[in-house]
């Protein structure tokens, strides 16, 4: 029986095999991003997880700031709004973040915070910053969280911008080790500044990628 190259070629490239279609999308995602396996389509760890990795082992999830987002609140953090996860709930699973942060500050320049926050506490939470708001360099020696294991959102570098107005730079990055927990999880960036007349504002464009 002869079969055509243009046959082979078809059943080689083709996206359906079987019954099963496969679909694949370059579509990027803004703000917050759902990053959980449908507890219905799923019950066991092996349905949800490769051995030792997780659901983000081959797709790293992006999320950025769709519009500039401002703190004028005093000392307090806040979430930066489209910098969060929702992480797959009843397996216990390890994430590592990456955050690209593009900020400036109104007014005077102040004492001021990046910080991160889980709602189910984790079982540990590692991460480290650097902030680059001087001429010649980052405005301090950056900072560090370790061992963070409770819900309250907790700075991760505080600094205090060489000026006003500037558009300055800031990295964040770390590693959350999440329990098993049938309630959902999100993982959220945060800000703060001391005070709340000198706003605080990541811009938009500012992005974090979760893996």
């Amino acid at each position: 029986m002869k079969v055509s190259l243009f046959a082979v070629l078809l059943l080689a490239f083709s996206p359906t095999i079987g019954n099963m279609t496969v679909q694949q999308t370059n579509t990027p995602v803004s703000g917050a991003c759902d990053v959980r396996t449908s507890k219905a389509q799923v019950t066991t760890k092996a349905d949800r997880f490769d051995s030792n990795t997780d659901i983000l082992s081959t797709h790293a999830q992006k999320v950025f700031v769709t519009s500039d987002v401002t703190d004028s609140t005093s000392g307090t953090l806040k979430p930066i709004t489209g910098l969060s996860w929702a992480l797959p709930y009843n397996i216990a699973g390890n994430y590592s973040f990456h955050c690209s942060l593009m900020f400036n500050q109104a007014t005077a320049a102040v004492s001021d915070q990046f910080g991160v926050g889980v709602d189910v506490a984790p079982t540990q939470l590692n991460a480290a910053g650097q902030v680059f708001s001087g001429a010649s360099g980052p405005s301090n020696s950056g900072g560090t969280l370790t061992g963070l294991n409770t819900t309250t959102p907790t700075a991760i570098v505080t600094f205090t911008p060489n000026a006003i107005t500037t558009v300055w730079s800031a990295t964040l990055d770390g590693t959350v080790e999440v329990p098993s927990s049938a309630s959902q999880t999100t993982l959220q960036m945060y800000m703060a500044t001391a005070t709340g007349a000198d706003n605080l504002v990541v811009k938009r464009g500012s992005y974090c990628i979760l893996y």
